[in-house]
């Protein structure tokens, strides 16, 4: 599931540069089996300033990417507390 970045910086309309996609997986618990969702996260930096971007979606739990980037969902938590 693509994530979008901000069509431009909000503090004056600069322009933002794309450094790579990320991905991050999370786990919702569903019958009869769980779903997997695999989020693109696109990484970038503004021009001017240079200042690293990284958008959220809202069914994401986290913003971490790499190891840690595989999470339990909203419902896998709720279950488990």
């Amino acid at each position: 599931m693509p994530v979008a970045l901000p069509a431009g910086c909000p503090g004056g309309g600069g322009e933002l540069v794309v450094e790579r996609v990320a991905t991050q997986h999370v786990e919702e618990l569903a019958a009869p089996a769980g779903v997997i969702t695999r989020f693109e996260v696109p990484i970038g930096r503004w021009v001017v300033g240079g200042r690293r971007v990284q958008p959220r979606h809202p069914e994401q739990t986290s913003d971490a990417l790499g190891a840690a980037g595989a999470q339990l969902g909203g419902r896998a938590v709720a279950f488990a507390g």
